[in-house]
Formats: structure tokens, C-alpha cells, sequence
């Protein structure tokens, strides 16, 4: 499996400064999923020309979505030792972030 990146700033200390892309490396480390990382500041370079993405056995995926339901099929997940409850707080939290504070990092991006 491997995941193809953009490329981070080291004055900043970020492995990636493209947010869908620090989305998947944080998954991938808290899943413990062996991922091998690719880091590239050139789209072209990688299999569908397009960063972030994922390529694994069953094909590429380029959506967060996509590369959580692999991993969980494959028994990579962060959320295993988890109430049902607490999980339902993540999701409810992530929509919170994707709702409020995803459109105002976007307007001072």
C-alpha cells in the first residue's frame, strides 16, 4: 500500500500542507496500517495525477472515505476501541470542523 502526498514545508514542521492530504497520514498512523508515504509537490508524478492518493490492491482512491472503509475491511481502523458512543461524538465532530472551521481555513487560505 502506498500514499501519495504533497510534499510538506520544513520551516513549518509539517509533513504536508495540503489538508485532505494530513487527513490520510493521520488516519494511516493512528490505524497502524503499513502504508508506505510518497511525498511529491508534482500531481503528475503519481498514478492518477492528482494528490492525495492511495494505491493498494484493489486500486487507487483519491477520498477520505474511500481509504477509511479499505482500511477498515483490511482491520486498520482507529475508532475499534470505541464506544459507540464516543464514535458517534467523532462523527459529530468532524462535521462540526467540516461545517465552522473548514470554510474559514479555505477563505484565509
Amino acid at each position: 500500500m502506498e500514499l501519495h502526498v504533497w510534499h510538506g514545508e520544513a520551516k513549518y514542521g509539517l509533513p504536508s500542507m495540503d489538508l485532505k492530504s494530513l487527513q490520510m497520514l493521520a488516519y494511516i498512523k493512528f490505524s497502524g496500517a503499513p502504508v508506505n508515504i510518497v511525498k511529491s509537490s508534482n500531481p503528475f508524478k503519481s498514478p492518477t495525477g492528482q494528490l492525495p492518493v492511495f494505491k493498494c490492491s484493489e486500486g487507487t482512491f483519491s477520498e477520505f472515505s474511500q481509504v477509511t472503509t479499505f482500511l477498515r475491511k483490511q482491520n486498520f481502523s482507529c475508532d475499534y476501541e470505541l464506544s459507540p458512543k464516543q464514535c458517534s461524538e467523532v462523527v459529530a465532530y468532524e462535521h462540526l470542523l467540516l461545517e465552522k472551521l473548514y470554510p474559514a481555513l479555505v477563505y484565509l487560505w
